[in-house]
């Protein structure tokens, strides 16, 4: 199984593209006459499923089934987290019978153990394409929907110099010399496996090599993550 690597130009135009879609849904709510109480749950769904929408829009290798919509059930805000778990539904159907149905856990990035529940009713409505760059896209578009707030402050790095960038900086330990920062894939019959160096500034900084299987019920399920470097405290929410 040869491994491909996503070019750091799909990646950065990727992030380009969400970034706009995650201001341009903010700025649309922000809009509406009546945009809601943040203290009810009903405000937070919207915001979370504006923000899928206009996220799937701008892909270009993950497609979800027609007539379906990413809706949401939220909890609570757990310090500064949503706890919020996202489903997929036809767009005419009444959802407030299935939310009640729905127990919550954290997001895969967060420890969260995917089930058939994830599978039944998230994931299989997606369609990807099998290369690289459509796992790649895949699992960024899934990372967007479960909206973690560990995810909402991460960053992909691909290059050495990005990575030099942060690691060169006072108080920085590295722990392991990374020889490809690119994205890698390798693709099998029954899953497909990436690599990816993320950034994540919550609670202490630090940087690790993410790995993630894609299973052939398209569930995103997180592995071990290596350790590559460590910084000071970052963000505290």
């Amino acid at each position: 199984m040869a491994v491909e690597f996503v070019s750091t130009d799909f990646v950065h135009g990727l992030v380009r593209r969400i970034g706009d879609a995650r201001t341009e849904a903010l700025r649309g709510f922000e809009k509406m006459p009546a945009p809601g109480d943040p203290a009810e749950a009903t405000y937070w769904e919207s915001v979370l499923e504006c923000n899928a929408a206009r996220v799937l829009a701008v892909l270009e290798h993950t497609r979800l089934a027609p007539g379906h919509v990413v809706r949401y059930r939220f909890y609570e805000m757990r310090g500064g987290d949503l706890c919020a778990r996202p489903f997929v539904i036809r767009g005419s159907t009444d959802v407030r019978t299935l939310k009640r149905l729905l127990d919550w856990h954290p997001a895969p990035d967060a420890g969260g153990v995917a089930g058939s529940q994830d599978a039944e009713l998230l994931y299989r409505h997606f369609t990807l394409e099998r290369s690289a760059e459509g796992i790649f896209e895949y699992w960024f578009a899934m990372q967007e929907i479960w909206a973690s707030s560990r995810w909402a402050h991460a960053r992909v790095i691909t290059t050495a110099d990005e990575l030099g960038h942060l690691t060169m900086r006072e108080d920085w330990r590295v722990d392991l010399m990374v020889e490809h920062c690119a994205p890698a894939v390798v693709t099998a019959e029954d899953a497909s496996h990436l690599a990816v160096l993320v950034y994540a500034p919550i609670g202490q900084q630090r940087i690790a090599l993410e790995q993630i299987q894609i299973g052939a019920d398209q569930v995103v399920r997180y592995g071990q993550a290596v350790a590559v470097a460590s910084g000071p405290r970052g963000w505290i929410l």
